[in-house]
């Protein structure tokens, strides 16, 4: 990464790697259709289909009545969706996450799965979620392990943090599924966390297999 201001960039900003979408897009940019072999776009997860039209009402109608929706408590004390709401997230909304991770990691019947409505928070996307939970458990010159290959979001921001990202290969040979004897020999007193994914990006590893 380029230093072109005249402010000092930190030394962990500059230690980054940048993100390879821009350089992926070019690629797709250049690619010429020779007709029978269209250009299969697998490189990231947007969804390639319109909200449900029940969620597009819903927002309509919560945007235009702000102060008149019924839900979580605001910070000020009403119900206003133009204001501040429950700093963990919406509690309907975590209430229903609590039903589906019980449902996917014990099945229909829900077994063995102690999750509360008070273990959940909502934030805008799995990378402010890493980052959160990193900045909790591990700080400058820890170590936080991840299986390789990694989805670059996780890397980039162990290395603005000063952490150092520990690759723990993963290989077709096994299904990309990491190995526990292998993670406990990377294990070191400076380890504060092993990243799993589920569904792991980029090779889709399922809770249930990892």
């Amino acid at each position: 990464m380029s230093q072109s201001t005249a402010y000092k960039v930190i030394d962990a900003v500059k230690a980054t790697n940048l993100p390879p979408i821009p350089m992926v897009a070019k690629w797709a940019s250049e690619y010429k259709d020779p007709g029978s072999k269209p250009l299969i776009n697998l490189s990231q997860g947007a969804p390639g289909e319109q909200p449900h039209p029940s969620l597009i009402e819903r927002l309509t109608k919560v945007v235009q009545s702000p102060g008149a929706q019924k839900g979580d408590t605001t910070i000020s004390g009403g119900s206003d969706s133009a204001a501040y709401g429950n700093v963990r997230g919406d509690v309907a909304m975590r209430m229903a996450l609590v039903e589906e991770m019980k449902y996917v990691y014990g099945g229909q019947d829900k077994l063995d799965v102690d999750v509360q409505v008070e273990d959940v928070a909502l934030t805008a996307g799995c990378n402010a979620a890493f980052m959160a939970a990193v900045m909790v458990v591990a700080e400058r010159g820890d170590e936080v392990i991840l299986p390789v290959p990694w989805y670059f979001n996780n890397e980039m921001t162990l290395r603005i943090l000063g952490i150092e990202p520990v690759g723990l290969p993963v290989s077709i040979e096994t299904g990309f599924l990491p190995s526990v004897e292998q993670a406990e020999s990377l294990i070191t007193p400076r380890t504060k966390a092993i990243g799993l994914v589920s569904p792991n990006n980029p090779v889709l590893r399922t809770p249930h297999r990892l």
